[in-house]
Formats: C-alpha cells, structure tokens, sequence
C-alpha cells in the first residue's frame, strides 16, 4: 500500500516558514529601527554629510518594507552599516591627523611653509567629515612631500644663534617616536617599554615641560638600559650556540668509550 501525503503536513511547514520570516523580519527591523534612534538627530559633523544622508534614507525605506521584502531589508541593513563602520574608522584617523597638525603649529621653531601647510591641512581635514568615505581616503592620504613623512628635523627651523637655546622636548620625543614606530623585535611586546613610550605619547600632549623632559629622560635611560642588556644577551646566546657542537662531540665521545668499556667486559 503506498503511503499517500497528509493534508495536515503543507499547511504545517508552510505555517513554519511564515513564522521563521517574521521572526527574522523583527530582527532586521529592530535593527533598522536602532539606526534610525542612533541618528535621527545628526552629529554635527555629519549632518552636511550627502553621503551619509543618502545611505540613512535607505534605512527609512526599508524601515516601510513588509516582511516579505525581508532580503531588500537585509541589503540594506548591510550596505549601511559597512559604508558607517569604514566612515568611522577614516575619521578616527582624520581626529589623529588634526591633533598632530595642531600640536605642530604650535611649534615656535616650526617652518613657515609647514605651518601654512598644517593650518591648511586642518581645514581640508575639517572639512572632509562632511564629505564621501572616498573624498575622505584621497585628503588622509595626500600628504605634503616637504612637510609630512620627512625626518622631524626638516620641518623645523635650525638655530643659528650660538647662544644655548632651551631644549625642544616634542623634537626629541617626536624623533623617539618616530624611531620606535616599528618594535625592533618585531610583533612581540615588553610591558615595560610599551609604558614607557606611552608616557612619552602622554607628554607630548602635555603643556608641562617637566613632565615632558622627566618623560625623555626616563626612557633614554630605559633604552640605553636595554640595548646594553640586548647586546649582553645576544652574546650569550651566540656563545652557547658556539658550544652546542663541542658538547655534541663530547658526549659522542663519552658514549662510544662507555660502549667500548661494556663491550669489553662482556668479552
């Protein structure tokens, strides 16, 4: 007898199905809905932002769509909220540029042509927060070939007077800094000198010269400490590694003589 389907069952799955796309309905909308909270009142920085506008005009749309549009909403949910993370993360590094910029001008010694091109700079950068994620790519990438990914010591004025000036604590620690941006041991971290350069990104943005000039101090001595100890455990190592193969020797040497002793005994 063959087995015929019961009526009871398509109605079943279809009632499943229907339930499952509602469910994941909600989840977008509310989703959606919690952009929608998060800006409905713009941040100042963004509420010229054309790009931005035309993105969150989409949320609204699909905020409209009945649940079985549940795959436009979805799109649209994911095209906001990736096109929002990459605008974040490209004015976290606009804040980072401003803030150098900045602290730049208000170098006494800075060159005159620098801090025309930082002052500049900082209303490009100012600026950008209300235009496109690209616009925003192109200005964080276009730096000044005088004044920008040079050596320090080019954009500042040298002394020509004789007479001893006080010491230009931000030169030296930017010049620290700008030696240690890569670790010379690679990827792996030491506790103490991550502290150590931290205090020196703390002084930097300090006003207080004491602290700025106890911070210097502080890891120059740390680092010359370090490289003596570096150096010291460098030739160590090379050592043990120069006595590796005479221990090798010794202990074959020691092996076939114990060999040759049992030997002869059992003869």
């Amino acid at each position: 007898m063959q087995l015929e389907p019961s009526d009871s069952i398509e109605p079943t799955l279809n009632c499943f199905s229907k339930e499952s796309l509602a469910k994941t309905d909600a989840m977008y909308t509310a989703l959606l809905k919690e952009i929608n909270s998060t800006f409905h009142k713009r941040p100042y920085l963004i509420e010229k932002n054309a790009e931005f506008e035309k993105n969150f005009q989409t949320v609204l749309v699909a905020l409209n769509l009945s649940m079985y549009e549940i795959a436009t909403k979805i799109d649209i949910y994911t095209d906001f909220t990736v096109y929002n993370q990459i605008r974040l993360e490209l004015e976290r590094e606009i804040y980072k540029k401003l803030q150098v910029a900045e602290r730049l001008q208000k170098m006494e010694n800075l060159l005159p042509m620098c801090r025309v091109f930082f002052a500049n700079q900082q209303v490009q950068l100012i600026g950008s927060f209300s235009q496109s994620n690209l616009m925003k790519l192109e200005i964080l990438h276009n730096p000044g070939p005088q004044c920008e990914n040079v050596e320090v010591q080019k954009i500042f004025i040298t002394p020509t007077s004789s007479t001893a000036r006080p010491e230009n604590y931000d030169t030296e620690i930017l010049k620290v800094l700008a030696k240690y941006r890569t670790r010379p041991w690679g990827k792996k971290t030491y506790r103490d000198f991550d502290d150590k350069i931290w205090n020196l990104f703390l002084a930097i943005n300090s006003e207080e010269q004491q602290f700025k000039k106890n911070a210097l101090a502080a890891f120059k001595k740390y680092d010359e400490d370090r490289a003596i100890l570096d150096k010291a455990l460098a030739h160590r190592i090379a050592e043990f590694e120069k006595q590796i193969p005479n221990e090798k020797k010794s202990v074959q040497g020691r092996s076939y003589s114990l060999e040759k002793r049992i030997g002869t005994r059992n003869v």
